[in-house]
């Protein structure tokens, strides 16, 4: 008779479906990380996809977390706070017809982030018009 591969570590076996070292079931069905293939014990990734996931991971959450970062709410009331009703680009007042944006001077993408010194109240307009000007290499 042919025997079955054991369920568990693979081995071949005498048709039972389990090998002499795992008669009684013992073990977990053998699992593949999904990024690499080789066996793991446990999770969908190895160790070494593992660490390289999360660091790619921690990365794009970086990028993203943008306006959904807590502490950009928070820095960016604090700018509302310190700009006191004008824009720190020209000085003027808001209006109903160009209300107020908090600005990025160093653009997220760019590797800015959202600390308080990297916040700006500006008008909408000239918000904008900043965002139609093609990006200085420098």
């Amino acid at each position: 008779m042919i025997g079955k591969p054991c369920r568990v570590c693979g081995a071949r076996t005498d048709g039972s479906g389990r090998c002499a070292a795992h008669p009684d079931g013992a073990g977990r069905l053998p699992r593949s990380c999904a990024r690499c293939g080789i066996r793991v014990r446990a999770g969908p990734l190895c160790p070494a996809c593992a660490t390289v996931e999360e660091t790619e991971r921690q990365g794009r959450q970086e990028y993203r977390a943008g306006y959904r970062d807590p502490n950009y709410h928070r820095n960016a009331a604090k700018a509302r706070k310190r700009a006191g009703g004008r824009c720190e680009l020209c000085g003027g007042p808001f209006t109903d017809d160009d209300p107020a944006e908090v600005d990025h001077v160093v653009a997220l993408s760019e590797g800015g982030t959202n600390a308080p010194a990297n916040l700006r109240v500006i008008h909408r307009s000239e918000n904008q018009q900043r965002r139609r000007k093609p990006r200085s290499a420098g």
